[in-house]
C-alpha cells in the first residue's frame, strides 16, 4: 500500500502523525530523481505485512489448481527442476 497524495489514506496518515509532513507537497516543490518516500509503517507492521504477503503467495502458487494448470507448460519449457526449487524455497521461506 502506497500513500498517494490527496487520498483518504494519505490524509489519515498526516492526521495521525504517522507522516510528519506533506511529502507530496515537498516533492512537487522540489522534484528530484531519487526522492525517497518517508517510512510510515513500524517495523512490526512491516513484519506483519511481509508475513501476510508470504501466506498469500503460498496459497496462490502452491494451490493444486495453479500447479496442475502450469505443469504442462513447465514440463514443455524444461524448467521443472527450477520450478521445484522455487516452490521448495517458498514453502521454507527462502525465496527472495
Amino acid at each position: 500500500l502506497f500513500p498517494l497524495g490527496g487520498t483518504v489514506f494519505y490524509r489519515q496518515l498526516l492526521t495521525s502523525g504517522k507522516l510528519k509532513y506533506d511529502f507530496w507537497a515537498d516533492y512537487i516543490n522540489n522534484p528530484t530523481r531519487d526522492y525517497k518516500v518517508p517510512k510510515f509503517r513500524t517495523p512490526e507492521e512491516d513484519a506483519m505485512l511481509a508475513k501476510f504477503v508470504d501466506s498469500l503467495n503460498k496459497k496462490f502458487y502452491l494451490s493444486p489448481r495453479f500447479v496442475f494448470r502450469n505443469l504442462p507448460k513447465v514440463i514443455h519449457n524444461r524448467t521443472l527442476l527450477r520450478s521445484i526449487r522455487i516452490g521448495a524455497g517458498l514453502v521454507l521461506n527462502k525465496h527472495k
